[in-house]
């Protein structure tokens, strides 16, 4: 009844009992992270419906219920659950004072225990016993075997960004589900920046943002969640950059007002307000009875904005006063004052990279504050490392994923701690800083930026896992083919456990992200439910599935009429239909709901033609202006945009070479704006180079100006894409344009005389 991916008889017979290497090798469990040590003993041990998990402590009884529920996702078996030390055929919760840390066991004879010497590494070790379980033709079964298992790395994490875009409890608690399946212990919540505070601070009613701030009791019922699943979340106060929403909610506190009393802009906090670091204290205490499980709180210190303080009189009289030597000394006074307030309130201090070597003359920042490590160039990992301080690997590569910009789960796994990755949108391109192995480097996180919260799940799954496998147990035995093999496994249970059933696409879309597609004639759907009593019902006009929702009995056949108009910046609207789906027992819902988006551009061939385009293969995925007489050039169309994302069926990385006609509407000066990333850009305006992002593949976006006459100007636009996913936006703005206009709107047909 084991039906499990076998691996090669040299790699089992390390893994296999004395006594049995004459024995076939037993197939693998699929593991990930793979344990430290696993020894397979033979045979299974059948799950009964007169099986019970047990707790042996009164600590460990949430784990029971927990873990019951998990399983009757799983195999739709409801095991009763209690207290005891349990008899043969049950599974029992232990403590174990001798296994220190995150140590746990898992050993399955006639009964499975699962022991450690705390909640969080039995938590683990349930976790496990998830991923050993099979169940096939009605009987739920674990292989008898003994696993002993620690993490490498203590700091396993994963940030969400609920500042920048709205994310339910709901879609929280999911993410929660996420790391615990693949042990990762810390979840990192980027709790507010310049779009929302999301903290629901009762010191100060004033900072919460409209319809974004989550209730008192919403987020202690998370952590509550959250740690009963081995789960830990850390709250992050993001300062003195990125802060936004608090300068606008209250700037007599933390920003500044004018001569006239009204507030100025400052894109940074005012570190000279004496009200400042007083609220900023109530604010960390406050998240610190909120997030009482958490050993850290995270104070931001990243893109501090010092440019538009350090000009102004006040700060030239403080700095005096104060006999400070310039405006960075009040970002390093800030990382110290914070580090005092945390460890005050009995935390420890974890900040962005951002300050370098170890701070100023009159600052300097104490080595117990945590550093993430995430643009590798502020204070590159091995300086600190040699100044003392611990360091978390939150490198751009590939630790970020960014709105469907991301590195694939087989870099992941090719990557490890010691690796530092600039941002890169190409593997083969990245600059690494390397460390040697050090206890200093504690763990890596991944950071979700800017996503909403439908990306979350889709986007993080698979990389997570890989994540997971490297600060887990890096080197992984069979490399990432067999990896990929047990990703597969723990990847179901992870549909079973959110949302009790499966989505497929045919017959063969274009993915455009992990759930979002684009089809060109028709495109069929189909919803699998993963245990028997469930149903699936959807919704077709972006609603959550109720009760009443229609029954997917039979593959829904998607085609042009069922899209709407979705509006893109900057683009042509694709006809994009929106499907969500939830399985429901019944009437009751049970799991969380999935979105699927299936864009058709197929009807912008029937558009107005706007620009010539000719395409050519980029193979070496340059960023710089290639010779484009040594390119492949793959074919020449009449688009009506210009728009690199609706460009159907282009290479992996390619050149694309706009040439058209703008209507200019008066005579004079106007500034153009070229955004980019992903790949190098430029822009020609009647032959003269106006905007050059050639070789700049950041989220910067470049400007210049070109003196035009009435009447029509001819442009030439070049955009080299790194890989497909390119983000490219042109605008201009002047003389009678009231707002820089998207380029779009400026286009002449091409056939217009």
């Amino acid at each position: 009844m084991y039906n499990r991916t076998l691996v090669t008889v040299a790699l089992w017979s390390s893994l296999i009992l004395p006594g049995l290497a004459g024995a076939a090798a037993e197939p693998e469990p699929c593991f990930v992270p793979w344990p430290k040590s696993l020894q397979m003993a033979g045979g299974d041990l059948a799950l009964t419906s007169s099986a019970r998990i047990l707790a042996a402590s009164d600590d460990l009884v949430p784990l029971t219920t927990i873990l019951a529920d998990e399983l009757f996702a799983q195999t739709g078996l409801r095991l009763a659950t209690g207290k005891g030390a349990g008899g043969a055929g049950d599974i029992v919760l232990r403590l174990d004072p001798a296994l220190e840390g995150e140590a746990y066991e898992l050993i399955v004879q006639d009964r499975a225990t699962v022991a450690g010497g705390g909640y969080a590494s039995v938590a683990m070790g349930t976790v496990t016993l998830l991923q050993a379980m099979t169940f096939e033709k009605g009987v739920a079964a674990l292989p008898r075997l003994t696993v002993k298992d620690q993490p490498r790395y203590g700091y396993r994490g994963l940030m969400i960004d609920v500042a920048r875009s709205p994310h339910s409890l709901d879609s929280l608690r999911q993410v929660v589900e996420l790391c615990r399946l693949y042990k990762v212990r810390y979840l990192h919540l980027h709790l507010t920046d310049n779009e929302a505070f999301t903290f629901p601070s009762t010191a100060f009613p004033a900072l919460v943002s409209r319809n974004r701030t989550y209730k008192l009791d919403e987020l202690k019922a998370l952590v509550t969640f959250a740690d009963r699943r081995g789960v830990t979340l850390v709250p992050e106060l993001e300062a003195p950059g990125h802060c936004g929403a608090m300068q606008g909610a209250m700037p007599e506190t933390f920003g500044l007002i004018g001569p006239d009393g009204k507030p100025v802009r400052i894109n940074c906090l005012n570190f000279m307000n004496p009200k400042a670091y007083p609220a900023l204290d109530t604010l960390v205490g406050e998240m610190c009875q909120v997030f009482q499980s958490s050993p850290y709180v995270h104070v931001g210190s990243d893109e501090a904005w010092l440019g538009q303080i350090g000009p102004r009189p006040e700060t030239a009289r403080y700095l005096k006063e104060n006999n400070l030597e310039n405006v960075h000394e009040l970002y390093m006074q800030y990382i110290v004052k914070m580090n005092e307030i945390v460890k005050k309130h009995g935390r420890r201090t974890i900040v962005w990279e951002g300050f370098g070597g170890t701070g100023g003359r009159n600052f300097k920042i104490p080595t117990d504050v945590i550093v993430m490590e995430f643009e590798v160039r502020y204070n590159p990992p091995g300086n600190l490392i040699r100044n003392g301080y611990t360091v978390i690997n939150a490198s751009w590569t590939p630790m970020y994923v960014v709105n469907g910009k991301q590195h694939a789960p087989e870099n992941i796994l090719d990557w490890d701690v010691y690796r530092f990755g600039q941002v890169s949108r190409a593997w083969d391109k990245t600059h690494w800083a390397r460390v040697e192995p050090t206890p200093l480097v504690a763990g890596a996180q991944m950071c979700a930026w800017e996503q909403p919260e439908w990306r979350e799940i889709p986007s993080l799954r698979r990389r997570v896992a890989a994540m997971a496998q490297q600060v887990w147990n890096p080197g992984a035995p069979g490399g990432y083919g067999a990896f990929a093999g047990r990703l597969a496994a723990c990847d179901a249970l992870l549909d079973k456990l959110l949302y009790g059933f499966t989505l497929d696409v045919s017959p063969g879309p274009r993915p455009k992200g992990e759930c979002a597609y684009v089809y060109k004639k028709a495109a069929s759907v189909s919803a699998t439910p993963l245990a028997p009593g469930l149903t699936v019902r959807y919704t077709m006009n972006a609603q959550e599935p109720t009760a009443d929702s229609p029954l997917w009995e039979r593959p829904l056949e998607i085609t042009e009429k069922d899209g709407v108009n979705h509006d893109q910046s900057n683009s042509p609207r694709s006809l994009r239909t929106v499907i969500r789906a939830a399985a429901f027992r019944g009437r009751q819902p049970a799991g969380a709901s999935r979105v699927l988006f299936l864009d058709n551009y197929d009807y912008l061939a029937r558009l107005t033609g706007m620009v010539r385009l000719k395409i050519y293969e980029n193979p070496a995925g340059d960023i710089e202006r290639p010779d484009l007489s040594k390119l492949k050039l793959v074919r020449e169309t009449v688009e009506p945009h210009v728009w690199p994302n609706a460009v159907q069926d282009l290479p992996a990385r390619s050149v694309l070479v706009y040439e058209g006609r703008i209507d200019v509407p008066s005579d004079g000066s106007f500034e153009c704006r070229l955004r980019s990333h992903g790949g190098g850009a430029r822009l020609y305006v009647n032959d003269q180079l106006v905007c050059d992002r050639s070789g700049k593949s950041d989220w910067g976006a470049t400007e210049g100006s070109v003196t035009l006459s009435k009447g029509t100007a001819g442009f030439r636009a070049e955009c080299y894409q790194a890989d497909a996913g390119m983000y490219f936006s042109l605008a201009m703005g002047g003389p009678s344009l009231k707002k820089p206009v998207e380029w779009n709107r400026l286009l002449i047909p091409v056939d217009r005389k």
